[in-house]
């Protein structure tokens, strides 16, 4: 199982670096793209003005074929501009006049350029790659400055912009994938603690209605049963009394322990149902709902059951069971309902149990409040639900009051 574990992290920490590669890479072309662009743009504005300056300069030098003070004007540029490479004016036809090449041109630079072949082109000459923009000088008619640049120094750039930045990528995702595995751990680790909390959670619910039950029975098998014998040696007694005040006497008592009986016999079915188990969720419900009918508030109660619903686990059947129970008495009790409609419906995946009534409804504020005052009853329905990894939703109703839903998933014991 660690192994296991182990080989899921290593594969998720080299599927996490693999995108954060490929992203980077991505970002990278268009990044090398762009300042590949904004490198030649500059280069090419750089000759411009360059190109622009001698014109104005040397526009008569031209016009008198002043080699002498060109080639001075052309050495004096090319010194101020370390980044030119040459510098060559032509006749308007092309033809050159003077350079800044001492020995002739280097092998792959054209001696001819004409003036239709406008703007940048580039060369691979002798002395490496190279960009050359043509000018003109009074629009052609003076003549025209061939102003080279290498792209050496620009494509160095470039290699340590690219090398700078797919450093920092390394970098960037190494980090990443340490974090991210890291944080997988972690989640890795929150979720088996909650796993864990959920296990002691249904123990512990599982425990408490364990018990329910047990003092449900001792209630009804016991208690219950000592108190239908005091009845009996109540009514025994009764035939042997003569005075009618003393009669009436053990009447009360009898009609008290009477009342008692039914009280305890109701607090032993809100326990714990007796019927559950043997006669299911929906039986139940019946008779719990018959018993709030015949209560003082007399709500006109509804239950409707649909789909199939057998087969859930007795958990299931419980916080079912249990949800019911409380919405009901908080309709009554605070919503003070005079219409609830109950539907359950089972599904192959679960299990929905709806409870809408049509009392004055609920306040975010009123929640708020019932929550910090210990009022239970919501929360205790909603951690129900999310024990067996359900979902728990109150919202307003159609009649005004107060909706709650609750659905729940078979569990795998089921």
């Amino acid at each position: 199982m660690r192994l296991k574990r182990e080989r899921a992290i290593y594969g998720f920490q080299a599927l996490f670096a693999a995108i954060v590669l490929l992203s980077g890479a991505l970002l990278g072309t268009v990044f090398l793209y762009f300042q590949r662009q904004a490198l030649a743009d500059g280069m090419d504005r750089t000759a411009q003005e360059v190109a622009g300056t001698l014109g104005t300069l040397m526009a008569d030098d031209i016009l008198l074929e002043d080699r002498y003070r060109i080639a001075d004007q052309l050495g004096r540029t090319q010194e101020k501009n370390p980044d030119i490479l040459y510098i060559i004016v032509t006749y308007p036809d092309g033809r050159p006049l003077a350079s800044t090449f001492p020995s002739g041109f280097p092998a792959g630079l054209p001696l001819v350029r004409s003036s239709k072949e406008a703007g940048t082109l580039h060369y691979d000459s002798s002395k490496g790659p190279l960009r050359e923009v043509l000018y003109p000088i009074d629009e052609g008619m003076t003549g025209y400055l061939r102003i080279g640049i290498s792209e050496e120094r620009a494509r160095t750039t470039l290699r340590y912009r690219a090398m700078a930045f797919l450093l920092a990528l390394l970098v960037v995702t190494v980090l990443s994938s340490l974090l991210a595995v890291r944080y997988r751990r972690l989640l890795v680790e929150l979720a088996k603690k909650e796993r864990g909390r959920l296990h002691l959670l249904r123990r512990l619910f599982s425990a408490r209605e364990d018990e329910r039950q047990r003092i449900s029975r001792e209630l009804h098998d016991e208690t219950s049963q000592s108190m239908v014998s005091i009845l009996t040696y109540i009514g025994l007694l009764g035939t042997r009394l003569k005075e009618e005040g003393e009669r009436q006497l053990l009447g009360e008592i009898r009609s008290l322990v009477a009342t008692s009986l039914a009280q305890l016999r109701s607090l032993a079915v809100s326990l714990h149902p007796p019927m559950l188990d043997e006669l299911g969720l929906v039986a139940v419900l019946e008779k719990h709902i018959e018993t709030l009918r015949r209560g003082e508030t007399d709500p006109a109660i509804t239950l409707r059951a649909e789909g199939a619903l057998a087969g859930f686990s007795r958990m299931t059947e419980l916080v079912c069971y249990r949800t019911v129970q409380e919405a009901l008495a908080n309709a009554i009790r605070h919503g003070k309902a005079r219409h609830i409609d109950v539907s359950i419906l089972g599904r192959p995946e679960g299990i929905e149990v709806r409870i809408a009534d049509d009392g004055v409804g609920f306040t975010e504020a009123g929640v708020r409040r019932a929550r910090r005052e210990g009022h239970i009853g919501l929360v205790s329905m909603q951690e129900r639900a999310e024990l067996l990894s359900g979902t728990f939703a109150m919202r307003k109703s159609a009649a005004g009051g107060t909706e709650i839903l609750v659905t729940l998933p078979r569990q795998q014991e089921e």
